[in-house]
């Protein structure tokens, strides 16, 4: 973790100064553990990544990274989607994609990805292609999966490009108005309680901060939106849009993604029948 981000860092429980303690190098913490000044709570830094869950968490959303053998799992899917995003033809060459990613790129400050996930969300075209600095940050809940992003990023020579954290996106571990921009690539519409991480994207956001992230929403009237309005998720464009307004946001531009019908992949939870669903890139920017 860089070592800068500890100006914006903040204790997810209580909102407080964050304190460090440990091994350090002189630009990044090492080893240790970051003390809250306010509620006294202590989170650990692993090998250069921040631990930044309070007790009794709700880990809903990380629990399948739990499952047994999935270490091996990690290291080959963000490997091979690593890969995707270097591959002529492969994702970081759509011009969509692109455009947010020059977007991201003229921006000065920390720049959080939130939800990562093996998929890696945008984060290698940011990586290769942005002046990151070492204040972009890579997240998720799953701490299995920051690690394999870690070794990853290591092996290929990438370890400063990035600071990595687990962190819940519900509870974000930032100071208000702090960051420069909130990415995530179906991320933050994955949260159960995602309404809640929506209201911490605007929270941590500085006035005019991006969201830029990738949603995706499911066939009117079919059993993934009513399992998802049956959770209080968001489930239709109008309440994103509604949400979105309500918590200060703007929404310069938004595209049209990809659409389709059913799973993208066997083990996606979504769409839980033969459905339809249409994913759109969103440009919001902060009031």
């Amino acid at each position: 973790m860089d070592k800068r981000l500890l100006d914006v860092t903040a204790c997810p429980a209580c909102r407080e100064e964050l304190r460090y303690s440990g091994e350090s190098h002189p630009r990044r913490l090492i080893s240790g553990q970051l003390c809250c000044t306010g509620c006294g709570l202590v989170f650990p830094v692993e090998d250069e990544v921040a631990l930044l869950v309070p007790p009794e968490t709700d880990l809903d959303w990380a629990d399948w990274e739990r499952e047994e053998g999935i270490e091996n799992l990690m290291t080959e899917w963000v490997s091979r989607n690593f890969n995707n995003y270097r591959t002529p033809g492969g994702l970081a060459f759509d011009p969509i994609l692109q455009d947010f990613v020059n977007t991201l790129c003229a921006l000065n400050g920390p720049i959080v990805d939130v939800a990562s996930g093996p998929g890696g969300s945008w984060c290698v075209s940011m990586m290769e292609h942005g002046s990151t600095d070492g204040l972009f940050v890579m997240s998720d809940l799953g701490k299995v999966v920051v690690e394999a992003w870690r070794h990853h990023l290591r092996t290929v020579g990438w370890a400063d490009r990035c600071s990595l954290m687990v962190f819940d996106a519900r509870s974000m571990p930032f100071a208000s108005g702090s960051i420069a921009a909130i990415t995530s690539i179906c991320g933050l519409g994955s949260v159960k309680g995602d309404k809640q991480a929506y209201a911490e994207t605007a929270r941590v956001l500085r006035p005019n901060g991006r969201l830029l992230e990738l949603m995706k929403l499911y066939e009117e009237g079919g059993s993934t939106q009513k399992k998802k309005q049956e959770q209080g998720q968001v489930t239709t464009w109008f309440d994103y849009e509604t949400l979105l307004h309500n918590l200060g946001f703007t929404i310069e531009q938004w595209n049209k993604y990809s659409a389709g019908r059913g799973k993208i992949s066997p083990g996606d939870e979504y769409p839980q029948d033969d459905e339809t669903w249409e994913c759109r890139m969103v440009n919001a920017v902060r009031s």
